[in-house]
């Protein structure tokens, strides 16, 4: 609970980076776009985006509730 808890970032977010992206599309030499709403690249891995960029989750944000919810849940009893 505490590292859940200490990992908030200052506006009380939970941040994370390289998370599966979508490749909402990609421009071919000739200029058309193709590929629109990619998840995942030719070989079926997912697209992870590579930078250093945050971003807000879902997914993070549903397991750290479930964990605390879990915990305050326990506490209760």
């Amino acid at each position: 609970v505490k590292k859940i808890i200490g990992s908030l970032d200052s506006q009380h977010r939970w941040m994370v980076k390289h998370i599966q992206i979508s490749r909402p599309y990609s421009v071919s030499a000739s200029g058309a776009e193709t590929n629109t709403a990619m998840m995942s690249d030719m070989n079926g891995e997912g697209i992870k985006d590579s930078s250093d960029q945050l971003y807000l989750s879902t997914r993070e944000y549903e397991q750290n509730m479930r964990m605390l919810i879990r915990f305050l849940s326990q506490k209760k009893n």
